[in-house]
């Protein structure tokens, strides 16, 4: 048993996966990897049921009432209200 490549093991397999970052991350002290791995813990948002408050410039702006934009607005606070994930939300994806 080798707990350091266990452990790596372990967060290699949760980190989001990328080209550009998969050697640099697979180089790296446990030590590094942990802190990078708790970083990345602490910015997830995670699903629960919160009350969304629009702004009176969000509301005043005419683009959240374009039809190119009002569709996807509408969505992200409907999911975000009835507590869905929205980590890989189509409109947050850049």
């Amino acid at each position: 048993m080798d707990f350091d490549a266990d452990i790596r093991q372990q967060i290699l397999a949760k980190l989001p996966r990328s080209p550009d970052f998969d050697a640099e991350l697979a180089g790296m002290r446990i030590r590094d990897l942990l802190t990078v791995y708790a970083n990345w813990l602490s910015r997830l948002v995670y699903p629960q049921p919160r009350q969304v408050r629009e702004s009176k410039l969000l509301r005043a702006n005419p683009l959240t009432s374009d039809s190119r934009y009002a569709p996807a607005l509408t969505q992200i606070i409907s999911r975000v209200t009835n507590g869905e994930d929205i980590t890989r939300h189509p409109a947050c994806s850049s």
